[in-house]
């Protein structure tokens, strides 16, 4: 073993290569967040523009059925007023629908119809052929509502663009944080690997089934499920998520990774959950914790039980979640560059709240 002076400098290296190696994979994962958020807003704004461009649709159609009706009014009135027309309104305008085979002439008719007739003076544009007044006020605004439902799709065509092109340029940021994580912590693996083994310590990343819970800082309690007793006790949903993620350990990391052979965090905290039949929230921390407060499921990080996820982040942007094993340790999920790894669970390191799903 080295001298008390010796462990100190290794011990002092070994912090700052760790410190080196955490913040590669952070800035990595909050690189990974910030595109599943732009990626769930993205999906929103697909969602909404295509609800806008049904919606504009409709419209459009509603539209051209109102002034179809004012074209049909205008044409029979004509014929019980002995063919004469309101004015300024040409034959052609009131062509049988469909008669020249194309099907976008009936609405420019119509539409130009109604232009003539908004333009004549109330009072006395007919001469015994006018049109319905009410039927003429409703094309008015079944138009004007067309008008405005095209323009909102187009708006929400133009939102969908933009952030398709952010979240592109984003999963670009992210990959390439990814990378330079994995590249990172891979050359800084052997030197910590050294020191570590001077140090009598495990290599860097690696996780024991069974480690011993760190100590809790002064003042800070984590609740730790007690030992069945009597009867066997059915699993809790919270408790076999947890042996879903335990089956993980080893595990190593992939880029959004959603298995069944690597995986990121996220990933691999929602697939646990799924495989008992409940969806957290989307793959992404930030989303799963979100979707925790949504449903009221927060509780403090120091009553954590089985199941539970962890969460590290400032509230707003989650770029770590992890699964608590229920007897102080938690699973984490691999880290770029690392693999899943069951560590004790070190609140002070947490988020103040911890999801509950079930």
């Amino acid at each position: 073993m080295p001298a008390d002076d010796s462990r100190s400098a290794l011990e002092a290296l070994v912090r700052r290569l760790d410190d080196a190696a955490e913040r590669l994979a952070r800035d990595a994962e909050i690189a990974a967040e910030v595109y599943a958020r732009s990626l769930a807003l993205l999906d929103a704004a697909s969602v909404e523009a295509e609800r806008a461009a049904i919606r504009a649709d409709r419209a459009e159609r509603t539209a051209a059925t109102s002034l179809r009706r004012v074209a049909a009014g205008v044409a029979r009135s004509a014929r019980t007023a002995g063919g004469e027309l309101p004015v300024d309104v040409p034959v052609e305008l009131l062509v049988a629908p469909g008669r020249d085979g194309d099907p976008h002439a009936d609405d420019r008719r119509a539409a130009d119809l109604l232009d003539r007739l908004g333009r004549a003076d109330r009072g006395t544009a007919a001469t015994g052929a006018a049109p319905d007044r009410a039927l003429q006020d409703r094309a008015l605004a079944d138009r004007a509502d067309a008008r405005m439902q095209s323009e909102q799709a187009e708006l929400a065509e133009l939102a969908r663009r933009a952030l398709f092109a952010d979240t592109k340029r984003l999963l670009g940021e992210a990959k390439a944080a990814s990378q330079a994580a994995i590249a990172g912590v891979a050359e800084l693996a052997p030197e910590l690997d050294r020191v570590r083994a001077e140090l009598g310590e495990p290599p860097s990343g690696a996780g024991t089934p069974h480690p011993t819970p760190v100590p809790m800082p002064a003042g800070v309690d984590i609740d730790v499920d007690p030992a069945p007793s009597g009867p066997a006790a059915v699993p809790s949903p919270g408790e076999r998520a947890a042996e879903a993620a335990r089956a993980q350990v080893g595990a190593p990391y992939a880029f959004a990774g959603v298995g069944p052979d690597a995986w990121d965090a996220p990933g691999l905290v929602r697939h646990a959950w799924a495989a008992v039949g409940i969806e957290i929230g989307g793959h992404s921390a930030t989303g799963q914790h979100d979707r925790m407060r949504e449903l009221g499921r927060l509780v403090p990080v120091g009553s954590a039980r089985a199941g539970d996820l962890l969460f590290v982040g400032d509230g707003v942007l989650m770029h770590r979640v992890a699964i608590a094993l229920g007897d102080g340790t938690m699973l984490e999920g691999p880290r770029p560059g690392g693999r899943a790894r069951i560590r004790g669970i070190d609140p002070s390191e947490l988020w103040h709240e911890a999801g509950r799903p079930r």
